[in-house]
């Protein structure tokens, strides 16, 4: 099961988006994902931190292709924005750590799974904004 979570400060989940297998490249499950078609509207004077599996949009942030030349102005950009998403994977870790049950999910329907897993951002957010465990 592939999911998309969108990340703010405090480990907080901004937007979730799930149903679609692993296999499928991460740019695709974006483009087909509802915040894509509402990024200038969501984003306004912000932006999303991306690996480069995402493409670079006005409102996407993705690293410089590194083919050996990048100056030092964009290694450090590369850097800084790396620095950043460890934030991102931090949230996942904590998710996953708080729910463990989302290693091995015992459910076998698509829409239950779904379901299951937005329920877990909810109460990840819940805590996270409560500053409890």
């Amino acid at each position: 099961m592939f999911s998309k979570l969108s990340v703010i400060q405090k480990k907080v989940i901004r937007d979730v988006f799930i149903g679609y297998p692993g296999s499928v490249h991460d740019a695709r499950v974006f483009k087909n994902s509802p915040l894509y078609n509402t990024l200038p509207q969501k984003c306004r004077d912000k932006y999303i931190l991306a690996d480069s599996a995402y493409p670079c949009l006005r409102h996407v942030l993705t690293p410089y292709k590194d083919n050996g030349n990048l100056n030092e102005m964009e290694r450090n950009f590369n850097y800084k924005l790396s620095h950043c998403r460890i934030l991102i994977e931090h949230t996942f870790g904590l998710l996953k750590q708080r729910f463990r049950q989302l290693y091995h999910l015992k459910l076998r329907n698509i829409e239950s799974i779904c379901h299951f897993i937005r329920a877990c951002c909810v109460l990840h957010n819940l805590i996270q904004l409560q500053g409890t465990e």
